[in-house]
């Protein structure tokens, strides 16, 4: 039995009534969900339904004294702290949490109409059906209950009553008079044209793509005949790719900071938190790694991967899943060097198979320890699709780092030929990733040659070889530098960090074990 096949029973024995929805997705999987408003379904029927689909998601269908309200992300919170209501009064200890995709659904006991768009980036659910967990978002995250588990629903604060209670603004104009018209359904012959032009309304209004396909799927279940779900799918799809989607209008500074004081103030268990370097004195500079994109830059022969693979170990022991992509060696070479790392074997010895007993022992406990992390190494990922599509692979929060060695050996998936455009093009689809997995990336790279008189040379921000996009594109740049390789000490320069300080921390490398460790610690 799948996870949500247990969950759907549980939320059975609850009292509550599940439906199958499609898989990563929102829509339902039965021709009509609407009687389950009424009636809760059957153990018979949830079983035949997760059988056939194990890993259908989850959706309540509310309406029965129960009702959502559909948070999405800190531009709704802010939106709700305008209207009068906090974090204390929303998120307190008898609030039912649910950590969406893109947000919050918090439940509650109560019989409330729906409210879409309520206020800005807010909706009322009080029919209809929500994604539970541990359902998965279109985007790949899990729907998860804060604290672990489903809890009873609360009686609503009255200060959040009164706003959906509160009559909604009349239509500033008659002009949009249509759309109440067309979200009653159409019928046969006229269902592709409203279709068309209601999601365009409805995506022009800058709701997102997800939530444009759920609103276009319910009003088609109330077409005459109702309109294939896959035709609904083929015009939302359409619509949304026209011109890069809609441009949202500027926002007024009150909204941004109001935004801002929302996310600072947000309680601890609903923030994500930040990923450390790795190492003490960085950290003091860094505050944490979050979804960002950062460049590990540095000559050959200065130590990048074995300062890449130094902090992968050490996120792997602490129990954070790293995927290594790897374009310069080969995943036995990595492992190797994991294992002299591990084992304190050195690399030489293991490279030759010559172990004298003690040093047999030591390679065999290291195997023994390095096979239990969550470390995973690829080269088989030769462009940032391919990265992309290795990730899309894990479960979502599986992985907490992605390491790229390196830049300039990543195709483009543009197929240029040019060089530098090459190096631009990766660059920008390793942003696209940041965002789209929001997960933090670290890239190695390259640096341009230092001049002939190199003494007291260190590099640059500007020395990023090939094109000086990347310093724009990259959200944390770390410069390497040992100015004799034959000795271990060097530094890390911070050379950009956004959200904290630059400056230097030096470290010291250790060649039989290949990785460092800080200086002064």
């Amino acid at each position: 039995m799948s996870s949500l096949h247990e969950a759907a029973r549980l939320y059975h024995a609850l009292g509550l009534h599940p439906i199958p929805l499609e898989p990563r997705g929102k829509r339902p999987l039965l021709s009509s969900w609407k009687p389950y408003q009424d009636a809760q379904p059957t153990v018979e029927e949830i079983d035949t339904w997760w059988t056939a689909t194990p890993d259908a998601n989850i959706g309540l269908v509310l309406g029965r004294s129960t009702f959502a309200l559909d948070i999405d992300g800190p531009s709704g919170m802010a939106a709700l702290t305008a209207a009068g209501l906090t974090y204390p009064e929303l998120f307190n200890g008898d609030a039912a949490i649910v950590e969406t995709g893109k947000g919050w659904h918090l439940y509650y006991r109560g019989q409330v109409p729906d409210r879409i768009a309520m206020l800005d980036h807010v909706d009322v659910r009080g029919v209809g059906y929500v994604v539970a967990p541990p359902s998965i978002h279109p985007n790949g995250r899990t729907y998860a209950w804060v604290g672990g588990s489903v809890k009873a629903f609360p009686q609503p604060p009255a200060a959040l009553l009164a706003l959906i209670r509160k009559d909604p603004k009349p239509a500033s104009t008659a002009s949009a008079s249509w759309v109440v018209d067309a979200l009653a359904g159409a019928g046969e012959g006229e269902r592709d044209v409203v279709c068309t032009r209601l999601a365009g309304y409805l995506w022009g209004k800058g709701l997102p793509q997800d939530v444009v396909e759920a609103l276009m799927q319910e009003w088609g279940a109330r077409c005459t005949p109702p309109f294939p779900p896959e035709q609904v799918t083929k015009c939302v799809v359409s619509i949304t790719a026209r011109d890069g989607g809609p441009v949202a209008p500027p926002m007024i500074l009150r909204e941004a900071v109001t935004v801002a004081v929302a996310e600072i103030l947000a309680p601890p268990q609903l923030r994500r938190p930040l990923l450390p370097s790795g190492f003490t004195k960085l950290d003091e500079l860094m505050v944490g790694l979050g979804s960002e994109l950062l460049y590990l830059g540095a000559r050959p022969s200065i130590g990048k991967t074995a300062l890449a693979l130094t902090l992968s170990l050490r996120h792997a022991r602490a129990g954070r899943g790293v995927l290594y992509v790897t374009r310069e060696m080969t995943r036995t070479q990595l492992a190797r060097r994991l294992l002299a790392m591990d084992s304190l074997v050195p690399l030489q010895d293991l490279k030759r198979g010559d172990l004298l007993p003690h040093q047999m022992v030591m390679l065999k406990e290291s195997a023994a320890r390095l096979a239990e992390l969550p470390l995973w190494i690829t080269h088989d990922a030769k462009s940032p699709a391919g990265i992309d599509e290795v990730i899309g692979g894990f479960s979502p929060g599986e992985l907490a780092l992605v390491v790229v060695d390196y830049l300039q050996l990543l195709r483009s998936d543009m197929n240029t030929r040019d060089s530098r455009q090459r190096v631009e093009e990766c660059s920008q689809a390793l942003k696209d990733i940041v965002v789209k997995h929001d997960l933090p990336v670290m890239c190695l790279s390259s640096l341009s040659r230092p001049p002939k008189d190199k003494a007291g040379w260190e590099p640059s921000m500007s020395d990023l070889r090939e094109s000086g996009e990347l310093e724009h594109d990259a959200d944390i740049i770390w410069l390497m530098h040992r100015a004799d390789t034959s000795q271990p000490e060097g530094f890390v320069n911070v050379a950009k960090n956004r959200d904290g300080q630059v400056g230097k921390q030096y470290l010291k490398f250790y060649g039989a074990s290949m990785q460092f460790e800080e200086v002064g610690i």
